[in-house]
């Protein structure tokens, strides 16, 4: 790279440092009390117990945007990383840290030294340490992927993913999101989105709470599943079949445990509302994953609940591994037990960004084989999340 090249480029990025830094900002800092003004230290969060015992607790501010928004800064600084969380208050909960704050700075000038019960605690997930990249949005619409170095001052020095380091005013950050993915050096490899399902079976990841995706097979079996909270989803969905007198109606209702940041286990109801004259359907299962979002091996059992048909379980066996930035190998098998033992297999891949997946895959059976025509039946869906 030539001198003069690398000249245009450190230009560059102190231009675009320097707007961020020096641009009206649309978040207004809100001043909790004269005592400890618009940034509140470690200092002044430990002797009023503002937000609790929080690790690597570096600064904390509370802003106020256009839209009459209230939205509380956390910045953090580890042995070798920085990190910021970014909470949204509504007006009461404001005004409510506010005057909890004045009474204690009173009772604090009183002699009151030790306040055991935190004013506002921090909401799940707790803040930790972590070198993953976030997806950072400013106040004037521009999103950066970064890692945070470190916050200093009511600034933070964060690295890009081509390596350029720059400071961003806390009071221009909107919004800062963890991604989820792959993170080697500078590199960064987006993860499945839709890690809580194989092609249609379930595995042990958890759909957390507010989070959702909608997804649709062959285009006529549209399906939505909601995160209810961190532990229980549901799912359910409406056949769309045209011509048809009446539709097959889906619900899938799913409780899920972490273990471990490597295992899950997860139980739930498959139900199934068929058209006609043959009887609904009730399965109840249960599964565990083990491995993390980029590769795992779910295993799962199953049982019909009707009283009318023979019990007999059905196995699940699901592979994934991600063998690119936003491509993943699943394969999900099915193992219906009975008089005659029926294998179900599928395999195919994954294409994913950050809200839209599409899966291509082949289901065949052992009856396939020997067969006149194709040995297998091509399965498409896709599916659009919403969430972080």
């Amino acid at each position: 790279m030539s001198v003069i090249l690398k000249l245009q480029l450190t230009l560059c990025s102190v231009i675009i440092a320097s707007s961020l830094l020096w641009s009206q900002p649309v978040l207004v800092p809100q001043e909790l009390h004269p005592v400890v003004g618009i940034s509140i230290d470690s200092v002044e969060n430990a002797r009023y117990n503002l937000f609790g015992d929080i690790k690597g607790f570096y600064k904390a501010a509370i802003y106020y945007d256009q839209k009459q928004h209230y939205y509380l800064h956390i910045a953090l600084n580890f042995k070798d990383r920085g990190n910021l969380r970014i909470i949204r208050l509504r007006s009461a909960q404001f005004v409510s840290i506010k005057n909890k704050l004045q009474e204690r700075v009173q009772l604090f000038s009183e002699g009151l030294k030790t306040f055991p019960e935190a004013i506002f605690n921090v909401p799940f997930p707790p803040i930790t340490e972590g070198k993953k990249f976030s997806r950072m949005e400013l106040d004037d619409g521009s999103e950066f992927v970064v890692r945070i170095l470190k916050a200093r001052g009511d600034s933070l020095l964060v690295q890009t993913r081509t390596g350029l380091k720059m400071y961003i005013s806390d009071k221009h950050i909107k919004s800062m999101h963890e991604l989820q993915g792959i993170t080697s050096g500078s590199k960064f490899s987006q993860s499945d989105p839709n890690h809580s399902r194989l092609f249609f079976g379930p595995t042990a990841r958890q759909l957390k709470k507010g989070n959702a995706y909608f997804a649709d097979y062959y285009i006529f079996f549209p399906t939505v599943a909601i995160g209810i909270t961190n532990s229980f989803s549901l799912a359910g969905g409406i056949s769309l079949i045209p011509g048809a007198s009446s539709q097959l109606l889906y619900l899938a209702p799913k409780l899920t445990f972490e273990l471990s940041p490597k295992i899950g286990i997860a139980a739930g109801l498959l139900y199934l509302a068929v058209p006609g004259n043959i009887s609904n359907i009730t399965l109840g299962y249960a599964v565990t994953t083990y491995g993390s979002d980029t590769q795992g091996i779910t295993i799962g059992f199953g049982l019909p609940l009707m009283a009318d048909v023979n019990r007999t379980p059905l196995l699940l066996v699901g592979l994934e591994k991600q063998i690119g930035n936003r491509i993943k190998l699943i394969s999900e098998n099915w193992i219906f037990t009975g008089d005659e033992t029926t294998i179900l297999f599928s395999g195919g891949l994954r294409f994913f960004g950050k809200s839209l997946a599409a899966d291509f895959a082949f289901i065949t059976t052992q009856d396939f084989f020997g067969s006149p025509g194709l040995p297998f039946v091509p399965w498409v869906s896709f599916s659009f999340f919403l969430g972080q």
